[in-house]
């Protein structure tokens, strides 16, 4: 049986800051969601370890809730308190166990804010990052660069912070050619609901028959059941626990949305950046020729001597927001779908590549290809990227609605049949939609425009039905924005989209796992199981 101790804190220093200002909780109670009805009578904000064990502790006693905050960026409602007080992490600004010989200390800073973190390589010569839960990943990404290095999973949300990148196992373009952020956790240090600290190495902890026990501070052995249910085999999956036959422990407190325990530390992998990331817009006319050039192009998946770092979709209503900020020529109005994609390598090995790819290009009818060295153009591409999601912002807010998405990932081999689903929906919903995202992975965003409540009534009802269809097809409802407290109607009733996927009985072993983990359900209560089925 696998055992795991935990440790307690001395509480031996200055209290948090506490702020209960209604105007400073106003700031707290949204993310980037349109869930509403958050509400919290004060903000904490720790600056250290002891401070997270302190608070903890005290809302463990007195029954206070508490729902951590990163950096806002959430699509899923995760960061918004349902009562008691909000954790904002973003003054965990650096690392919390001392300095490890070999390793470089790097400061940075960033809107008043002074950043720390420690880089080294272990004994294989990988390199690896040592950083606090409150680095926004834009600063992290500055700080590594000095030393030639990347994080690999790169998400596309830059201001995140990358304690909420752990908690929803996030993942971004580059998850192509690398992974989700799961794969390059090395490390965790968490405080847990009762204000134990327990660190984690990844292969430390072997869990088998979704078993083990936790032995806290005190002494108590408490005896932890896993969920039972089968994760779909993806390579982005991030809805529920992550449960498995034989269990590497730190990977159920990997995009557990802040329900089992709150970061204080986290150790990522970091790679090497390569000489040369060349980026791509290829424009084709129709769908067809813009899928079979999808599936030529992932044969240049492979680690040398170049290779795809990303391949993206934007399909042609995607295209028209884009056209609307780079008019004709520059995005041509035959264009009803782009591949935006990077080349990755040594220089000559990137141009050696970019000339086979130039053949499939041809062979695929391809309309409009856009590249260049120059830095101004790969600055502008960044840009263009970002105009769609710009677009559907003023078109939402023009007709006073929101949009409706998803976040679905299939199996490679049934995603064919997925986007013929998105399509025949799309079109027969008479609702203006946008599709773009990592087609890389089979993982596409749809997203419904509405533009009256009627519609987005029937976009909420479309949402579940695609969702419904990718489950179907052996994937996920969410490949890397996590749930959070998100729901849909069943029987008029709300129910959260977690059901979709596991059904009744897992969303049961679900709450029996955070009961056991939490027992006074303090800790970000609502995300990935509500209150009905945590019985409150």
């Amino acid at each position: 049986m696998t055992r795991i101790r935990t440790f307690s804190h001395d509480f031996q220093e200055d209290e948090p800051k506490l702020v209960k200002n209604p105007d400073t909780i106003e700031n707290y109670l949204r993310d980037e969601s349109n869930i509403g009805g958050g509400n919290a009578e004060a903000v904490v904000y720790p600056e250290t370890e002891a401070h997270i064990s302190k608070i903890l502790y005290k809302a463990y006693v007195n029954g206070i809730r508490i729902a951590v905050s990163g950096g806002g960026t959430g699509l899923t409602g995760a960061r918004i308190p349902l009562g008691g007080y909000v954790m904002s992490m973003e003054f965990m600004t650096r690392p919390v166990t001392p300095c490890k010989e070999g390793e470089c200390i790097i400061r940075g800073s960033y809107l008043g804010k002074e950043y720390i973190i420690r880089i080294g390589t272990d004994s294989e010569e990988y390199a690896y990052a040592v950083v606090p839960p409150g680095i926004p990943l834009n600063v992290l990404i500055d700080m590594i660069s000095r030393y030639k290095l990347i994080y690999p999973p790169n998400p596309t949300e830059k201001n995140a912070f990358v304690g909420g990148n752990v908690a929803t196992n996030s993942s971004g373009a580059w998850t192509f050619r690398f992974a989700p952020i799961r794969h390059y956790v090395r490390r965790l240090r968490i405080v847990l609901p009762n204000g134990d600290i327990v660190e984690v190495s990844r292969g430390e902890y072997n869990v088998s028959g979704r078993h083990f026990e936790l032995e806290t501070s005190s002494g108590e052995v408490i005896d932890v059941s896993l969920p039972k249910y089968k994760m779909p085999s993806l390579k982005k999956h991030s809805a529920g626990y992550y449960v498995e036959d034989n269990l590497d422990l730190i990977d159920l407190f990997i995009g557990a949305e802040g329900t089992l325990g709150v970061y204080s530390e986290i150790e990522i992998g970091l790679e090497n950046m390569p000489e040369v990331i060349y980026p791509i817009y290829a424009h084709f006319s129709n769908i067809e020729d813009l899928l079979g050039f999808v599936d030529s192009l992932k044969r240049y998946s492979g680690e040398a001597p170049a290779s795809i770092f990303s391949i993206e979709f934007f399909d042609g209503y995607s295209v028209d927001f884009i056209r609307k900020k780079y008019p004709p020529p520059l995005i041509p109005e035959e264009s009803r779908g782009i591949i935006f994609f990077e080349i990755a390598g040594e220089e000559e090995d990137v141009f050696n590549t970019l000339a086979e790819v130039s053949e499939v290009l041809d062979e695929f009818n391809v309309l409009k290809v856009m590249a260049s060295e120059d830095p101004k153009w790969i600055e502008k591409s960044r840009e263009m990227r970002h105009a769609v999601p710009e677009g559907v912002s003023i078109f939402v807010r023009r007709h006073n609605t929101h949009k409706v998405s998803t976040d679905i990932a299939v199996p490679e081999d049934r995603f064919r049949e997925m986007m013929d689903t998105y399509l025949d929906i799309g079109e027969s919903s008479g609702i203006h939609y946008v599709m773009y995202g990592h087609i890389g992975d089979s993982h596409i965003h749809f997203n419904f425009l509405p533009r009256n409540v009627d519609e987005l009534r029937k976009s909420l009802d479309h949402a579940v039905e695609l969702m419904k269809k990718g489950v179907a097809l052996g994937g996920t409802i969410s490949a890397e924005h996590g749930v959070g407290k998100k729901v849909y109607f069943e029987d008029g009733e709300p129910e959260p989209i977690l059901k979709i996927l596991y059904g009744e009985k897992g969303l049961i072993e679900s709450a029996e796992l955070k009961k056991t983990i939490d027992e006074h359900l303090i800790l970000n209560i609502g995300n990935i199981v509500s209150e009905k089925y945590l019985g409150i």
